[in-house]
């Protein structure tokens, strides 16, 4: 009988405007400290909570994507 394990997968959302170390050693720390297999990395769309201006959502979706491309477990939600 083939038993597959389940994944442990995190979710780490926010604005991300910029992503920035921070956001990356906290992505690690949780990875690690809880044994995920994936973290998503969920920038918001339009944060109802921001007052300020912020960097429009495709320039914070493509700046994301850029700051974990070395990271083998973080992956980008596009949605």
């Amino acid at each position: 009988m083939d038993i597959k394990k389940r994944k442990a997968i995190g979710i780490l959302g926010g604005t991300f405007d910029p992503p920035h170390w921070g956001h990356l050693r906290l992505a690690e720390h949780f990875s690690r400290v809880l044994q995920l297999d994936h973290i998503i990395w969920m920038p918001a769309g339009q944060p109802w909570q921001k007052s300020s201006e912020i960097t429009p959502a495709k320039h914070r979706l493509a700046m994301s994507e850029y700051a974990i491309e070395t990271l083998h477990d973080l992956f980008v939600d596009h949605h």
